[in-house]
This record gives structure tokens, C-alpha cells and sequence, in this order.
């Protein structure tokens, strides 16, 4: 919990340090896990968080906030099919989550500009 009050309150170091130091005492904890992908993948490295998510999901894979997390990771990579696979999973998952929706949707908006930037020939 601390660890998502540093993040909302813009800490990201203190976030990262107490999402780790919570990791040391349950290390198998997929929210744990989850948490830290989102803070470090959005904020310091998009790779270690895509690889904290997929632990995450390793451990329990209708994690849905966990697969939205990641869908989000990937689109920042421009890899928006693998993002919708990940939508699509969280969707098998859990159907009545709004939060699914509406990064489905922001996907396919990213998806859609990025299709619609010119390219040189």
C-alpha cells in the first residue's frame, strides 16, 4: 500500500523501495509483483517492468490488473498485438471490470494513430 501512495504522490524512488523492500518479505506475492512492474516499467524501464508483470502473471494468471499493466507496457513499446492478447486474456478473466474496457479502447485508439503516421518511403 505504501508503495502505491509514493507512486500517486509522484516518489517514484520511495515507491520502487517500498514495493521492494516488500518483495524481500513476501516474494511470491503476484500484487507485489504487479505493482512494481507498472512503477518501474512506466517510470524507469519498460523491459524490467514487462518482466516483473510476466512474474506476476507466472504466479497468478487472472491477475487482471496485472494483464492490463502489461497491455499498457507494450503499448509503449508499439507492440500493440501483444497488448491485445493481453486485454483479451484479462477480458476471459474477469468481464465486468471497467478499467479492461477502457484500456482496450485506449489500445485501440494508440494502435490506430501510431497505423496513421506517415512513413518515409
Amino acid at each position: 500500500l505504501l508503495g502505491c501512495c509514493y507512486t500517486y504522490a509522484d516518489r517514484i524512488n520511495d515507491a520502487i523501495e517500498s514495493l521492494e523492500k516488500a518483495l524481500e518479505i513476501k516474494p511470491e506475492s503476484d500484487v507485489i509483483l504487479g505493482q512494481l512492474g507498472w512503477v518501474i516499467g512506466h517510470n524507469v524501464d519498460v523491459d524490467k517492468g514487462i518482466k516483473f508483470c510476466k512474474k506476476s502473471l507466472s504466479i497468478n494468471p487472472m491477475n487482471s490488473g496485472s494483464l492490463r499493466d502489461l497491455c499498457m507496457l507494450f503499448c509503449k513499446q508499439t507492440k500493440f498485438g501483444e497488448a491485445l492478447v493481453c486485454i483479451e486474456e484479462a477480458e476471459r478473466h474477469n468481464q465486468t471490470d471497467p478499467l479492461i474496457a477502457e484500456v482496450r479502447a485506449k489500445v485501440e485508439f494508440f494502435r490506430k494513430q501510431f497505423d496513421n503516421i506517415p512513413r518515409p518511403e
